[in-house]
């Protein structure tokens, strides 16, 4: 989006403003950004650059790269003044330097990440392009190699494309699936990008969708592949920035497939396999998102007690309401939607009434007395609970779409 010359002028007498002053580390700039000082016009602008993302985020990054750009050392951890710093121009040209940069921007880019081994493994002769929702996406590395190629000139890529791509056609060359994120603004470095992040939100929940709909069912194998979250633009396949995939995504590229893995091998039986899951993006429900996150995280975890808290969260974020659990009680209140909800008669009802209550002393044991060990009982409840918020993400999103 192109700033006209009085936007230009206006943006670098307030960066000049804002710098005189600043203080910077690795995390950031200190000064605050007050988007009130601007026309909202420009605001609007800046907005729109930032994918109506942080435009703190933006401008923050903008000027860190500009300083780093200059300087041989990493920044420090702690604060410094921008003033201070060696081989630096005065902050005025600093701040023309970043609406340069501002006026070019913003770029189309692509985030990409290899999906499950097993669905890879299973896919590898299909061709797949399937959307989730406007950004989020799966791709096979057949269609993936003819829309985008990756120009490696940093040494973070190097053994990754030695492995997996072709490194003179600088495509695609393996046969895996990946998930896809586009998004139109800028690529913030690696901890403070909100884009990577809500990629990887979006990877978990559909991890946890897969788990809900026995798509995938856990995983047997330690990890061996560490996915790499790769950013870079439509124009040129430059890379913006590489990150390590987290931990419980790392896990999730092993799980199992409930059905045969046959099933996967033929693009529509594949498309019908993920059907739910697609259905379940459609709801666009924040709600079930982080429920199915929360899922994954209890499917995932290696200690009972770290289930029964992360199936807990699920429930709540499924079931509760603060409103009504001030005047009723949270655990009454959520005993009882629950068993009204996929209780099918009176002694099922009863039955999830009770069950629900077991497990709410459970969790409150672990949480008030610092609990750390279980019988074999409280273990049968973890894996019922994770269950339980397995079928209630299925009645909700059925609800969601009635």
């Amino acid at each position: 989006m192109r700033l006209n010359s009085d936007e230009k002028n206006a943006l670098t007498v307030w960066f000049g403003g804002i710098l005189s002053d600043a203080s910077i580390s690795q995390y950031g700039v200190s000064k605050d950004i007050e988007l009130e000082e601007l026309d909202q016009q420009l605001v609007a602008k800046l907005k729109k650059i930032a994918d109506n993302g942080d435009v703190y985020q933006l401008v923050s990054d903008l000027i860190i790269r500009d300083i780093v750009s200059r300087i041989d050392e990493k920044l420090p951890d702690g604060w410094t003044k921008i003033s201070d710093l060696k081989n630096q121009p005065d902050t005025f040209t600093i701040a023309q330097n970043v609406v340069s940069k501002l006026s070019k921007l913003p770029k189309e880019h692509i985030i990409l990440m290899r999906a499950s081994k097993l669905l890879s493994k299973e896919t590898s002769n299909i061709t797949i392009d399937h959307p989730l929702t406007n950004r989020f996406g799966i791709i096979s590395s057949n269609i993936a190699k003819k829309k985008y190629y990756l120009s490696n000139p940093h040494e973070p890529l190097s053994q990754y494309i030695w492995s997996h791509n072709d490194i003179e056609s600088k495509n695609f060359a393996d046969d895996h699936l990946y998930f896809y994120y586009r998004i139109k603004s800028a690529i913030f470095d690696k901890y403070q990008s909100q884009f990577v992040s809500e990629f990887l939100n979006e990877v978990r929940s559909f991890y946890g969708a897969c788990l809900a709909h026995r798509v995938l069912f856990g995983y047997i194998e330690k990890p061996d592949i560490h996915p790499l979250v790769l950013c870079f633009d439509f124009k040129d396949g430059f890379i913006e920035s590489v990150n390590n995939s987290d931990t419980d995504i790392q896990n999730a590229t092993y799980f199992e497939s409930v059905g045969r893995p046959a099933f996967f091998r033929k693009t529509e039986r594949f498309l019908d396999s993920i059907r739910q899951v697609t259905a379940f993006f459609a709801c666009n429900s924040p709600r079930l998102k982080t429920a199915a996150m929360w899922l994954l995280r209890a499917q995932m975890s290696n200690r009972n007690m770290d289930r029964v808290l992360e199936a807990a969260i699920a429930l709540e974020v499924l079931l509760g309401d603060r409103a009504m659990a001030d005047r009723m009680g949270l655990t009454k209140l959520m005993a009882t939607r629950c068993a009204y909800a996929i209780g099918e008669n009176q002694k099922e009802r009863d039955e999830l009434y009770k069950f629900f209550t077991e497990f709410y002393s459970l969790r409150s044991d672990i949480v008030h007395t610092g609990k750390i060990n279980d019988t074999d009982r409280e273990e049968v409840l973890t894996w019922e609970s994770i269950e339980l918020v397995r079928r209630l993400i299925v009645h909700e999103q059925n609800m969601e779409l009635c």
